[in-house]
């Protein structure tokens, strides 16, 4: 999970787990 967030930042994050971001 760390690595989509770095590499995609927000969007991938939004897109694994919506509920974090939110």
């Amino acid at each position: 999970m760390a690595v989509s967030l770095s590499k995609g930042g927000n969007v991938s994050l939004t897109k694994e787990a919506p509920g974090l971001t939110a």
